[in-house]
């Protein structure tokens, strides 16, 4: 067996050069490291999260053709469905500038401002929350007037709708 030579010894600066390298590799791999673990978790608790946010929802609404300033509407679409206690509603008479609050959104309730612009809301499946089957009707309304249901756990618009 031959004797293997044996490498010289690095010299101090050479050996701090390496020592620096190491940290730097190091500090780099934590940081990537929690970078990614963050992310991850972020995916993972991403849709418990998402419950919370305001869920985004369009209304729809129809002009009696019989009456003026008679529509009745409702959400065409709702994310979700969400306690009435978590909504309230807004309704403005754009050319006052008056407007009501019906807070929180509750069965049979009606909003009335002193233009007489009135809106009325109907929970249709008895059901407690705001959903596709119910119905608003608005008296008295103009083109221009506005409703607005916020999502009071976040305070986000869930949907704004003007009359036209």
């Amino acid at each position: 067996m031959k004797d293997q030579p044996m490498s010289e010894p690095q010299s101090p600066k050479e050996q701090s050069t390496t020592a620096t390298w190491i940290l730097v590799i190091s500090v780099l791999s934590v940081v990537i490291f929690t970078f990614i673990a963050a992310a991850a978790l972020y995916l993972l608790v991403g849709g418990i999260i998402s419950n919370d946010l305001t869920p985004p929802g369009n209304l729809e609404f129809a002009e009696s053709s019989t009456e003026s300033g008679l529509y009745t509407g409702r959400f065409t679409t709702l994310s979700r469905t969400v306690l009435l206690a978590d909504v309230s509603l807004t309704i403005t008479d754009i050319s006052l500038g008056e407007s009501g609050l019906l807070d929180p959104l509750v069965d049979s309730g009606t909003v009335v401002i002193s233009s007489g612009l009135r809106c009325s809301f109907s929970d249709v499946n008895q059901n407690v929350k705001l959903d596709t089957d119910d119905i608003f009707r608005i008296e008295d309304g103009d083109p221009g007037d506005i409703m607005r249901f916020i999502y009071k756990p976040t305070g986000g618009t869930i949907a704004t709708y003007t009359f036209s």
